[in-house]
């Protein structure tokens, strides 16, 4: 196990992990615009007092901060 690092095996597979650099570049674009897209819609109702929208954009973040925090405990 205590081999050195060799760079060679490393720049043999770089033009390998390129190839896939417009897919990854493509899945975060569609997570940005999505999580901004449901922020928006969370966040306007609340903003604009819309009363029936923004009691539903509050159970939401209430349920997603309960389970973040359930999930951090175990």
């Amino acid at each position: 196990m205590n081999q050195p690092f060799e760079f060679s095996y490393l720049l043999d597979f770089f033009p390998k992990l390129l190839s896939y650099l417009g897919i990854t570049l493509y899945i975060v674009g569609l997570s940005i615009l999505l999580g901004l897209v449901v922020g928006l819609l969370v966040a306007l109702p609340r903003l604009y007092n819309i009363p029936v929208l923004k009691r539903v954009s509050e159970v939401y973040v209430s349920f997603l901060e309960e389970r973040r925090f359930s999930f951090n405990c175990f």
